[in-house]
């Protein structure tokens, strides 16, 4: 199992820090979208579209989506007693 072909598409959410100087705001926020822009790129994707935030703090993230055939990926109604769940961030969040 496993994807043998790139991502679609990303989206990126940037969170621009109204809490910097417009200068190093600047320079913050160049980097942090070529940083997110150059993992695209190495996953074989490009970024096409997103939002951006005026925020306290600087932050960056994205959602990639991609298609694949029902073989390439695990249902989780196959899940049996035993079976280790892993969770990635609280239950009802």
């Amino acid at each position: 199992m496993g994807v043998s072909r790139p991502v679609d598409h990303m989206l990126m959410v940037l969170g621009i820090s109204i809490e910097m100087s417009e200068q190093a705001r600047e320079v913050v926020t160049r980097e942090m979208i070529r940083g997110f822009d150059d993992c695209a790129k190495d996953a074989g994707t490009k970024i096409t579209g997103g939002q951006s935030i005026m925020n306290p703090w600087p932050i960056i993230g994205g959602m990639a989506n991609i298609l694949v055939k029902g073989d390439e990926y695990r249902r989780p109604n196959f899940g049996q007693a035993g079976d280790v769940l892993v969770l990635t961030k609280p239950l009802g969040t």
